[in-house]
C-alpha cells in the first residue's frame, strides 16, 4: 500500500471507535451486575444471613471472627470477578495485538519497567540489555531489541543503536513478529544514515508487513504513516511526503480530541512530526514555513534527537 486515501483514514477512525465500543461493554459489564436488580435481591438476603449469623455469634471472639468472615466473602466474590474481567482482557489484548500468549505476558512487565525508568537512561540500558542477552538468538528478544533501539534512537545515541543489528541478525526469520521488527529498525537506521536507496529497498521488500493492519486502529495508521512519508521522502518526492506527513499530523490531532489521556499522543509524537514536515518544505524550498515548524518542534520537546534533528535542518537551510 503506497497511498493512504480520506476514505482509508475514516475507517481506521471507525474501527478504532468499535475497538473503544468493545472495550466499554467489557469494562461496564461487571459494574452492570452489580447495579442489577437480581443482585440487589441475593445481596438483601446476604444481609439477612449477616445479621442472624452475628446474632447467634455467643460471645466476643467468636463475633469478631465471624465478622471477618463476613468481610471477606464480599472481598473474595469482587475479586473473583474482577479476576475474570482481567483475563478475558488480557485475551483480548493478546488476540488484537497478535502475538503470542507467552510474548504477552512478557511485555506487560516490561512496559511497567521501562515506564518506571523512563528519567534514568542507563537503568534504561542496563535492563534492556540484560534482556537481550538473556534472549540473544531467540525471536522474542527482538521485543526487548525495539525497545532498546528506541531508546539510543531518543538518546541521539545512533552508533549503539547500529552495534544492536548484529543481535538483529541472530533473530531474522525466527517469527513473523521478530521480522517485522527487524524490518522496522533496518527502515529506521536507513533512515538516520539517509542512505535513500536502503530506505526504498527496504520499505518495497516489506510493504505487506509494513502496511498490514494500518486501517485496523488509528495508532496503527500514523505508524504506517510515518514509514510511508519517509519512503516517498526517499523516493525524493517531496510534495507527496509532505501530504502524507501533514495526513498524519492531522489524524493524530483529531485522534487526541476523544481519546483518553493516557492514551493521547504526546507531545514528542508531534515535535517529532513537525520536523518530518519541516525537512519536506526545505526541500520545497518554503523556508519560511519550514522554521515555524522547527521552532514548534524544539518547543515541544527537550529530547536529544529532536534537538539534533532541528539543529541539521537548520544547518541545511543555510545551505540553500
Amino acid at each position: 500500500m503506497r497511498n493512504i486515501t480520506d476514505e482509508q483514514i475514516e475507517k481506521a477512525f471507525e474501527n478504532e471507535e468499535e475497538t473503544r465500543r468493545r472495550n466499554s461493554a467489557y469494562a461496564t459489564a461487571v459494574e452492570k451486575i452489580y447495579h442489577s436488580k437480581q443482585f440487589n435481591i441475593i445481596f438483601g438476603i446476604y444481609l439477612v444471613f449477616c445479621i442472624v449469623f452475628l446474632f447467634r455469634s455467643g460471645g466476643i471472639i467468636r463475633l469478631l471472627k465471624r465478622s471477618v468472615i463476613i468481610l471477606l466473602i464480599p472481598i473474595a466474590l469482587m475479586a473473583v470477578s474482577f479476576g475474570i474481567f482481567y483475563v478475558a482482557t488480557i485475551i483480548r489484548s493478546v488476540k488484537e495485538s497478535k502475538l503470542s500468549t507467552g510474548w504477552f505476558i512478557l511485555s506487560v512487565p516490561t512496559a511497567f519497567k521501562l515506564k518506571k525508568y523512563k528519567s534514568d537512561p542507563q537503568k534504561t540500558e542496563e535492563y534492556l540489555l540484560k534482556k537481550i542477552h538473556k534472549y540473544d538468538g531467540k525471536a522474542v528478544c527482538s521485543l526487548y531489541l525495539e525497545a532498546l533501539f528506541n531508546h539510543y534512537i531518543s538518546e541521539a545515541e545512533l552508533q549503539k543503536a547500529a552495534g544492536l543489528m548484529e543481535y538483529a541478525d541472530r533473530i531474522r526469520g525466527k517469527s513473523k513478529v521478530s521480522d517485522r521488527i527487524t524490518a522496522d529498525m533496518d527502515f529506521a537506521m536507513s533512515i538516520e544514515n539517509k542512505h535513500c536507496f536502503e530506505t526504498v529497498r527496504i520499505f518495497e521488500e516489506n510493504e505487506d508487513p509494513f502496511s498490514e493492519d494500518a486501517l485496523s486502529g488509528v495508532m496503527k495508521l500514523t505508524n504506517f504513516l510515518n514509514t510511508l512519508g519517509e519512503y516517498k521522502f526517499a523516493l525524493g518526492r517531496y510534495d507527496e511526503a509532505l501530504d502524507v506527513f501533514m495526513k498524519r499530523k492531522d489524524c493524530m490531532l483529531r485522534y487526541n480530541e476523544t481519546a483518553p489521556k493516557p492514551l493521547q499522543y504526546d507531545d514528542y509524537s508531534f515535535s517529532a512530526v513537525s520536523t518530518d514536515i519541516a525537512k519536506c518544505l526545505i526541500k520545497l524550498k518554503l523556508y519560511d514555513e519550514a522554521k515555524g515548524y522547527l521552532t514548534e518542534a524544539k518547543s515541544l520537546s527537550s529530547r536529544k534527537d529532536i534537538a539534533k534533528i532541528c539543529g541539521r535542518l537548520a544547518e541545511e537551510m543555510k545551505i540553500y
